[in-house]
């Protein structure tokens, strides 16, 4: 497991194989934004409680995990997957210089993905800067192209 501190500005991480440079802008509406996650055939990104630096433990299986059982004790839990061609992927901020971002090297082809979110009921209110919000993300080898999907909706504290 590594952990990064990642900046989410505009409450967004994405993962991409470096060697495709995607759009996504266009994707968010309120659906996307609701269920957290949008995602193209290189990239998939992710929506984080605040737009801070947050934490993000990145976690690499070599099979595919139990990702129900993964998710829970989130708050938010989406799967998806992405394709590497490259063999490189980065994770980063929406606002971070690619070629600076984490980068993970892994076998090319299509890489299973889950994000989790925690501790989202931390976030002060009011401003939405303060929490102790945290993420986690865990890739895999998949073999086959899923869409995104959310396992478990984080609806507010209403829904607790």
């Amino acid at each position: 497991m590594t952990t990064l501190q990642i900046f989410a500005d505009f409450h967004t991480i994405y993962l991409c194989d470096s060697a495709h440079n995607e759009d996504w802008s266009d994707l968010w509406n309120y659906q996307t934004v609701e269920e957290r996650i949008v995602a193209l055939p290189h990239t998939i990104v992710f929506n984080t409680g605040r737009n801070m630096t947050v934490p993000v433990d990145v976690h690499v299986h070599g099979t595919a995990p139990d990702v129900l059982d993964l998710a829970a004790d989130a708050d938010h839990a989406v799967t998806g997957s992405v394709t590497c061609t490259s063999g490189e992927l980065n994770l980063a901020g929406c606002t971070d210089y690619l070629p600076d971002a984490f980068a993970l090297t892994i076998s090319a082809g299509t890489i299973g993905v889950a994000f989790l979110s925690f501790g989202l009921g931390t976030i002060d209110p009011l401003d939405g800067l303060e929490g102790n919000d945290r993420y986690a993300l865990h890739i895999w080898p998949n073999g086959t192209p899923s869409l995104p999907t959310v396992l478990k909706y984080w609806k507010g504290l209403d829904a607790k």
